[in-house]
């Protein structure tokens, strides 16, 4: 069998403090430039859940050299793509473009990110975007149900803010505020340049240094949050009028983001609810025909971590379904996973991950976000330390964490 040989990389860095991932993925037509910041909803504070958020819409919204209807032009008459996402931790902005448009890849993205000229009037009409993507988020019950469940695991901290925000801090913040944010957060010691694919690595740094080498450096900022002890119980019931069908978290938090620990919970996901082959997959759907989907996920931020079940099932079935997961729950952490399904369970981990390394796009992604967090060397020995977990390491952690005494349950149902 041939050997898994980990994509290549090299870090360089600006005198500007921002550094440069260079990934050459030569038989790709594309190249993926991604810029990412150490801002997210877990940054923020009471008078400024949301900001992270809005900011990513308001950063496409003009700049010194493109209106908002050039930005997308631009880029759209290559044929390729420009987009963002915000999470809790990290904000990112990216192209995806022909491998020959690599100069408008680097413009485009040091352009909407450090020039931007916030036009008092574009900002507060993207205020009433954004406060209809909040009526869309709250139609799209499954997510939204996830949000609750955070705020329920992490009740005192901001790792339980909506990313999103909230309508009165996004309906009323002062305009100078949302650029006092901005100004603090988006700037290059804060941030990561990632560019994947077909390159000629000179050019990369030419036109790096030309588009990005005169942003001013300032002092580094210190990633930071606090994060609260666990919960106790929590059964919380959100009722609405118009659903169809119920929706259903059970979960824990665990210290699921230490590295060992990370990887165990990774083969409890695989285990319990990842697949049709998963333990809670095949109880209450295939057997019981309970819920259509049912799946389990480890969400891992760098301080802290929780792990779950989702469901959307019917509201009579909510105390079986429950019943059910509790059961195999307590199986798990009395007999915890013998060799032979460890073995399983190791293969199907390798398989996804060296999928993960599929496309361009997908490498781009994982390598950045594992350089921006320091975690690149926990991303590369991946397989080797998941090769290493023992069923007792396992048989430990799961009833180090799964303590029914703190069980989170969170529900949305009818009426």
């Amino acid at each position: 069998m041939q050997e898994f040989y980990f994509p290549k990389f090299k870090v360089i860095e600006l005198k500007n403090f921002l550094k440069i991932v260079l990934i050459p993925v030569f038989e790709s037509n594309s190249i993926v430039t991604s810029l990412y910041l150490k801002v997210g909803s877990a940054l923020e504070d009471n008078d400024t859940n949301g900001l992270s958020h809005f900011l990513e819409h308001l950063l496409f919204k003009g700049t010194k050299k493109r209106s908002a209807y050039e930005i997308f032009c631009d880029i759209e008459s290559v044929g390729g793509e420009i987009n963002a996402a915000t999470s809790s931790e990290y904000t990112v902005f990216y192209t995806y473009l022909p491998y020959d448009s690599l100069e408008l890849s680097l413009d485009m993205i040091s352009d909407i990110v450090f020039h931007p000229v916030f036009p008092v009037e574009e900002v507060n009409k993207e205020r009433l975007v954004v406060l209809e993507e909040m009526k869309r988020s709250y139609d799209r019950i499954p997510s939204w149900n996830f949000n609750n469940f955070l705020k329920k695991s992490f009740p005192d901290s901001t790792l339980g803010f909506p990313i999103i925000g909230r309508e009165e801090i996004i309906s009323n913040i002062e305009y100078e505020r949302i650029i006092e944010f901005y100004k603090k957060f988006y700037v290059p010691s804060n941030s990561i340049l990632v560019v994947s694919g077909r390159f000629d690595e000179k050019e990369v740094l030419e036109l790096s240094e030309k588009y990005f080498g005169d942003l001013p450096d300032k002092e580094k900022i210190v990633f930071d949050y606090s994060v609260d002890a666990f919960p106790d119980k929590v059964f919380f019931v959100e009722k609405r009028r118009d659903i169809k069908q119920a929706s259903l978290i059970y979960g824990f938090r665990t210290n699921g983001y230490k590295e060992k620990e990370r990887i165990i919970f990774d083969i409890v996901d695989a285990y319990l609810g990842s697949g049709g082959s998963s333990v809670l997959f095949q109880e209450i759907r295939e057997k019981r025909g309970l819920a259509y989907d049912i799946s389990t996920f480890n969400y891992v931020f760098k301080k802290a971590s929780v792990f779950g079940v989702i469901s959307g099932l019917n509201q009579k079935y909510l105390d079986e379904a429950i019943e059910v997961i509790r059961r195999e729950i307590e199986k798990l952490k009395i007999d915890g996973i013998d060799e032979k399904e460890l073995s399983r369970l190791k293969r199907l981990l390798r398989g996804r991950y060296l999928l993960d390394f599929e496309t361009n796009f997908k490498i781009s992604s994982l390598i950045g976000k594992h350089i921006l967090f320091d975690e690149i060397d926990y991303l590369m020995s991946y397989l080797e330390k998941l090769d290493k977990i023992s069923p007792k390491e396992i048989l430990e952690v799961i009833n180090e964490s799964f303590d029914f005494n703190r069980e989170i349950i969170c529900l949305i149902k009818k009426e």
